[in-house]
């Protein structure tokens, strides 16, 4: 999370604007001065104009913040404009980040990883299989931007789909609209919202799937770890505004109602990977290793021994056995082929990449395992 201070100085002027305002995504048309101002400077930008007119519409420098706000939250295609913008009544000066041939270049960039990732995501057998398969994407391949964050220097793609898809570094803002970018191209209904947590200003999506509406917080869904380890959770995948407000506030009211609680077994779990539309876990009553649907069904016993720190590379899970002084084994994902790998004290399980990590109880060091 990452707040942005703005001010808004006289006429003309350079403006400086939140990219996290509360907002709705309504579908524009061309019935009201907003809708005009929205219009204008989303063609305008589209073709990459230096000077777009607004007529007698861009007069108010809120109203003009506004629409470009709007544009940029429904757009997330759109990353090669810079925060701040110039204008005068009537016009609004763009500032694009680069020259229109760069741009051209970085737009296929993007073009070319949502694609590749929409294409496997269309594979898929239900709408539900693509959402997460999706949000593990976006997930598994960003990390968030915490050594710039600390140090109050985030770069502008940070807080773009680019910075999350191509350069595999972005903030909430950045998380959210790559996640709405690559849920439409799948055809899936989907749009971020804005709103705070405790630290700040944030921003999230809602989706709809099976006739109902659902939140995805994709960046709470990849914490930042002391050991800068891959971690996917789903606490915060396909979650209802009640599960949500405990820690989310936000403007519901022009927003659709997410009541439904039908993936509270996935938001539940701790301590699990996915395979395909499999989730393996750990069960949080007696720790042994669990399989089960995506939706919660076919719940069914892999292993007895009490585990903990489930990590899969490939199709081998890895785990420490608590019933054998913390050991590490693996197992393929029928639960054959179990095997212990390291015998030694292990306090967690790390995966970095391709490679397996353990935490060492008596040196108090990570140590590579393979």
């Amino acid at each position: 999370m990452f707040k942005r201070k703005l001010f808004l100085p006289l006429l003309p002027a350079i403006l400086i604007f939140s990219l996290l305002m509360p907002i709705s995504a309504p579908k524009a048309s061309a019935a009201s001065s907003d809708d005009f101002l929205y219009n204008s400077i989303y063609n305008g930008i589209l073709h990459m104009q230096s000077k777009i007119s607004l007529g007698k519409y861009g007069q108010e420098s809120s109203k003009i913040t506004a629409a470009y706000q709007k544009v940029l939250d429904n757009h997330p295609e759109i990353f090669y404009t810079q925060y701040y913008f110039q204008w005068s009544p009537g016009y609004f000066y763009p500032k694009y980040i680069s020259s229109k041939s760069e741009i051209t270049k970085m737009q296929a960039s993007l073009n070319s990883k949502v694609n590749a990732a929409v294409k496997t995501a269309k594979t898929k057998k239900t709408e539900l299989e693509r959402i997460i398969y999706l949000h593990d994407f976006l997930v598994n391949s960003t990390s968030y931007d915490y050594d710039h964050y600390v140090k109050n220097s985030l770069p502008q793609s940070s807080f773009t789909a680019y910075g999350a898809l191509v350069s595999h570094k972005a903030v909430c803002d950045g998380y959210a609209k790559a996640l709405r970018l690559l849920l439409n191209k799948a055809g899936i209904w989907a749009i971020k919202v804005n709103g705070t947590v405790s630290s700040g200003d944030h921003a999230w999506n809602m989706v709809k799937t099976g006739g109902s509406y659902y939140y995805i917080d994709s960046t709470f869904d990849d914490p930042v770890t002391n050991d800068r380890s891959d971690v996917l959770t789903y606490k915060y995948l396909l979650v209802p505004e009640s599960k949500l407000a405990k820690d989310h506030v936000w403007n519901k009211s022009k927003l659709p109602k997410a009541s439904s609680t039908k993936y509270q077994k996935l938001y539940s779990l701790s301590d699990f990977v996915r395979y395909n539309s499999s989730i393996y876990y750990a069960n949080q009553n007696d720790h042994k290793l669990y399989r089960m649907t995506l939706t919660g069904s076919s719940v069914t016993k892999v292993d007895n021994h009490p585990i903990y720190s489930l990590k899969i590379i490939g199709s081998t899970l890895y785990y420490i056995n608590l019933a054998d002084h913390n050991s590490v084994y693996q197992m393929k994902l029928g639960g054959t082929s179990k095997q212990k790998i390291k015998n030694t004290q292990a306090g967690f399980l790390s995966v970095k990449g391709s490679s397996l990590y353990f935490y060492n109880n008596v040196s108090n060091k990570m140590v590579k395992l393979r």
